[in-house]
Parts: structure tokens; C-alpha cells; sequence
């Protein structure tokens, strides 16, 4: 179902409304932490909950819509409202073949045997890949729309995605 158009400043009022109401009470304290909440309104230094300040704005229940990334789903309403979404959590991006190639290599270089998490074939892995990375334009930052990510790639992840555990 479509999010009902409303006015940016009934956004901003429901901000309002949530430092007022919400943002002490136990059921919001620590809402960023909830690994449930990706993303959040940044606005005058605070953080917001996307769906839940479209909710307050709009009389939609959360349920009603979807909070992600696509067209017409929460995060773009509220930058098409002129309000910037920031991700609580850093992910690590999609990888691309090239990377997945690199990762595989050294995996079938050491079956049976493979480094361990910060071995400096691990980090220079690592290094590697960021350096694709800057070359392909994933890494560094990455903006699409309003959203600015650090796209690193960190020692652990090579480690991790070929099962060197």
C-alpha cells in the first residue's frame, strides 16, 4: 500500500513529537541497537525511526509499508522530503566476482591449511580487495541517493566469506 503524501513539515512534527513523547520511554531507549532498525532519519543531530516517524505523520501503521530502499518504500519517502537516511550499522557490500575469484584462490591455495583471521595473507587479501574496490568504485564512499557509506572492505571479511573459521 502507498504511504500517504504529506507535507515535510508533518514530518518534522512527528520528530518533534517523538523527542517529546518516545525517545525516553523504555520501549524506544535503545532502538538503535535493535539490529531489526537498518537505517534512520538524521535531523538536527538526532536519529529517528524511519517507519515509525511516517507512521506518526501519516496515522499508517508501521505494518502497512515497507521500510527499505526501493521506490516508494520508506527511506526514499523521507529523502524525497528533503530529510537524509543514515544506515545504524555498517554492512559489507555485495560481493563481485572479481573479489569472490581472489577470495576463492586463496582458499583452494591453502585447503587444508588455511591462515588464520589476521595473517598477512589475510590483511593483504584484504588490501587487495580494497584496492578493486577503489578501482570498480564500491569502495571509499559510496553514495546513492542521500546515503554515504564507508564500503570498506575489513581483514575479518575475507576470512569470513571463504570459511577460514
Amino acid at each position: 500500500m502507498p504511504i500517504p503524501v504529506v507535507a515535510t513539515e508533518a514530518l518534522a512534527d512527528a520528530m518533534a513529537r517523538f523527542d517529546r513523547d518516545f525517545r525516553d520511554a523504555t520501549e524506544w531507549a535503545s532502538w538503535e541497537q535493535n539490529k531489526a532498525y537498518l537505517y534512520a532519519i538524521e535531523h538536527d543531530g538526532r536519529r529517528y525511526p524511519v517507519k515509525q516517524i511516517i507512521s506518526m505523520a501519516t496515522g499508517m501503521p508501521v505494518s502497512d509499508f515497507s521500510g527499505g530502499e526501493a521506490a516508494g518504500d520508506a527511506n526514499q519517502y523521507v529523502v524525497a522530503r528533503g530529510f537524509a537516511i543514515v544506515e545504524l550499522r555498517r554492512r559489507n557490500p555485495t560481493w563481485i566476482r572479481d573479489e569472490l575469484i581472489l577470495a576463492l584462490d586463496l582458499y583452494l591455495r591453502h585447503a587444508g591449511n588455511p591462515p588464520r583471521k589476521g595473517s598477512a595473507e589475510i590483511d593483504e587479501l584484504s588490501e587487495t580487495l580494497n584496492r578493486l574496490g577503489r578501482y570498480f568504485g564500491i569502495v571509499a564512499l559510496v553514495e546513492a541517493g542521500d546515503y554515504r557509506t564507508d564500503r570498506r572492505r575489513q581483514p575479518y571479511v575475507p576470512h569470513a566469506v571463504v570459511g577460514f573459521e
